[in-house]
């Protein structure tokens, strides 16, 4: 029986039309706009959209006797230590009735009323901006927001509901365990969404398959991440034009305690060295999001003008470069992709060597491959500093050295550990700041603050069968070794879930580099096999009904 099981997953994961049925549906998923933003009224019409298209494309696949809810985001996950507060809310960011107010998760439940263990699979509906209209390169791949992340979850739910009702229709079998969706709001701003869904749901002996871009591989593990903003005013006379020195000096305080962090950090289903990132996000008019690495940063130093500027662009050539080469050989930064462009530029009359700095940007997840721009530019403008060219010019309209990033870390450090260390690290910073310029710390009204993002890392109890039963899924479809069950180097609600269930593995179709990147895409494939995973793992143990 399990033979004639792989052998129909096999063929029905190949399916044309259910490729192009998928991508119909991811397509009309990623149309609409769900990026979290200040616009809540689009929000809740465009989630609720999604929801209706969803529970549409799934109605053919249920039984008269489904059961669907929505299930509201209370006030008092305010009081919760897991809650976020919704900053891009705006103004009405602290006010969490009016944030949720007419919002909701979605609830589905196939086979209502039956007790005992059960499958829960979860995805978010939400994005991060901006908005990427999606495009189809080709009939088998999309691009554009959502489709890595998470909305190409969605359809795997879809789909797997569709495949389990085919295989019923055929052979009468079911699950042992029943299976169930919900649908998420508000995950990429830390959670808030599954946060009040788990206080309206029994999920002692649920199952949890948290559908994120891990590339097909399951992870019982999530590790932690923080965003932090650090703020720094700098009135004292001294430090007016020496905004980006401030900034330097802190932000390589932060990636030292990093990295201490990482070499003191031992699990057994992580590498500390790849799976506990600092990554910059936001300085200024550079970077997007705390936890999307910053991709390019732009530095301009003012020349004399005293006519030897060719001299004067080799030589700022050969700071710049040869620090970039000693980071890298060091293991201080990582780097794939252009090296920094190095010009001379005139603006407004006055001339200027400019540096454009560039990183592939996207998730904090994929920091291993190529550190931030602004973890490289903290690097080149203390170098330039030493050198004797000072500090470059700051961008106008920008007052105060607002940093914004996040830290990864493994289930042996808590929330509260990161934090203190970041705290220590950042005052640190400051004071070589200080020190550096010849004021006083007080001269600069500095401070940290870790309200967005706080995520525990966590791991799943080594017993529980998720993980097991989905690698064994894998090694049965595809042939070969199950994969070994690791750690995740990102983190998502599944952190959520594991404080009410120990069975939480995060499995999802898509690639976790190109997640919150402008090159966020997938192949469609991806989404029918993670289906057909999902399918063998719950039909492992399944039961026959007529």
């Amino acid at each position: 029986m399990t033979s004639e099981l792989v052998t129909w997953l096999n063929e029905r994961r190949q399916d044309s039309e259910l490729r192009d049925w998928a991508g119909d549906l991811l397509w009309a998923l990623c149309k609409e706009d769900t990026s979290l933003g200040d616009d809540l009224e689009r929000l809740r019409r465009n989630e609720q959209r999604c929801f209706e298209l969803l529970h549409d494309a799934m109605r053919e696949d249920l039984s008269a006797g489904a059961e669907q809810a929505g299930l509201p985001v209370p006030g008092e996950i305010a009081e919760d230590p897991y809650y976020t507060q919704p900053y891009y809310a705006g103004e009405l960011a602290g006010d969490v009735e009016a944030v949720y107010r007419g919002r909701h998760n979605w609830w589905l439940d196939p086979q209502p009323g039956e007790p005992g263990d059960y499958w829960l699979l979860n995805a978010h509906v939400d994005t991060v901006p901006p908005h990427i209209p999606p495009s189809r390169p080709s009939p088998e791949r999309m691009n554009g927001r959502g489709t890595a992340d998470d909305k190409n979850g969605l359809v795997a739910m879809a789909l797997v509901q569709k495949l389990l009702h085919q295989w019923y229709q055929q052979h009468g079998e079911r699950p042992a365990w029943p299976v169930r969706y919900l649908v998420s709001i508000d995950e990429e701003m830390g959670g808030n969404g599954t946060l009040g869904a788990v206080r309206q749901l029994e999920l002692a002996q649920a199952h949890i398959v948290v559908a994120e871009p891990s590339s097909l591989l399951p992870y019982p593990a999530n590790r932690g991440a923080v965003w932090f903003a650090a703020r720094l005013a700098t009135g004292h006379p001294a430090l007016q034009q020496r905004r980006y020195g401030v900034f330097a000096f802190v932000a390589q305080a932060l990636m030292a305690a990093g990295q201490a962090l990482r070499e003191e950090s031992e699990h057994p289903m992580f590498n500390a060295h790849k799976d506990a990132q600092t990554c910059f996000g936001m300085l200024g008019p550079f970077g997007l999001h705390p936890s999307s690495a910053c991709d390019e940063v732009t530095l301009r130093w003012a020349l004399p003008g005293s006519g030897a500027e060719t001299e004067d662009l080799e030589r700022a050539e050969q700071v710049i470069q040869s620090t970039m080469a000693s980071a890298i050989l060091e293991g201080r930064l990582s780097h794939d992709t252009r090296d920094p462009e190095i010009q001379l530029v005139e603006v407004q009359g006055r001339c200027f060597i400019e540096a454009t700095i560039s990183a592939i940007g996207g998730h904090m997840g994929s920091h291993e491959r190529d550190s931030d721009a602004l973890a490289k530019a903290s690097g080149i403008i203390l170098a330039m500093m030493d050198a004797g060219w000072g500090e470059p010019e700051w961008p106008q309209g920008y007052d105060e050295i607002v940093l914004e990033g996040g830290q990864g870390f493994l289930p042996d450090r808590s929330l509260a550990d990161l934090q203190q260390r970041m705290r220590s690290a950042f005052k640190d910073g400051v004071a070589r700041a200080a020190l550096h310029y010849g004021v006083d710390e007080s001269a600069i009204d500095a401070d940290i603050t870790f309200d967005k993002l706080h995520n525990a890392a966590f791991c799943s109890a080594e017993d529980a069968p998720g993980g097991h039963r989905l690698r064994s899924a894998l090694a049965s479809l595809n042939g070969g070794e199950a994969p070994s069950l690791k750690g995740w180097k990102a983190s998502c609600d599944a952190r959520i879930f594991a404080r009410h269930c120990p069975d939480v593995t995060t499995f999802g179709p898509g690639a976790l580099e190109v997640a919150h990147s402008n090159r966020e895409g997938i192949e469609l494939q991806d989404i029918l096999d993670m289906a057909a995973t999902v399918v063998h793992a719950v039909l492992q143990d399944r039961e026959e009904t007529r």
